[in-house]
């Protein structure tokens, strides 16, 4: 009871009363926006690679098939919690091209001209983790326009039907620990 109130206390001085929760926090995930990035179901946010199943989805099977869980992009303090958005359907082949199946920002926030921030911030974390490449694909029907006008007002070519690609280097500027941690990947 006292380390709640001293938690509320301390919310209070640092956001008043009767704060607008939503610009507040959005404020504080802008700072750092990956850092808000959590596993569904507590799931640690690391690659898990198993190899000859590469080939069920019809990709060469070089490097094996990483998984890695979904992702909810969350704010929390205090009491109080701001969904940001999500990323699902998560997956790396051949060295470093991960496939993101869905991404979706909170509905609640898109009049707010947060997608540009969030995808931004779902590209870097994808970087740290040793992406070279990531590929966006979309199988919402109903979302194709709109993504299709989003991804095309930031430059980002859709490479096939639904899918929009994003390279993290260009040439062969890769830093050497990303390339080692592929290397270690590699089928022999």
């Amino acid at each position: 009871m006292i380390i709640n109130l001293i938690e509320k206390i301390k919310f209070n001085r640092k956001y008043g009363k009767s704060p607008n929760y939503d610009e507040l926090f959005i404020n504080e995930w802008l700072k750092e926006p990956e850092a808000y990035f959590f596993g569904y179901y507590g799931a640690k946010l690391e690659w898990t690679t198993g190899y000859g199943i590469a080939p069920l989805e019809g990709l060469p099977d070089t490097h094996g098939y990483s998984s890695f869980p979904d992702i909810r992009c969350q704010y929390k303090e205090y009491k109080y919690s701001l969904k940001i958005g999500n990323v699902e359907g998560i997956s790396m082949h051949s060295g470093g091209t991960v496939r993101i199946r869905h991404f979706a920002l909170n509905a609640d926030l898109t009049k707010n001209k947060l997608g540009e921030k969030f995808l931004n911030s779902i590209i870097e974390f994808f970087k740290s983790k040793n992406a070279v490449i990531i590929e966006f694909h979309e199988s919402h029907s109903s979302k194709i326009a709109h993504y299709r006008k989003f991804f095309k007002r930031l430059g980002i070519p859709e490479v096939k039907g639904r899918i929009w690609q994003v390279e993290l280097y260009s040439g062969n500027n890769i830093p050497k620990n990303v390339l080692s941690f592929h290397e270690k990947l590699k089928i022999k």
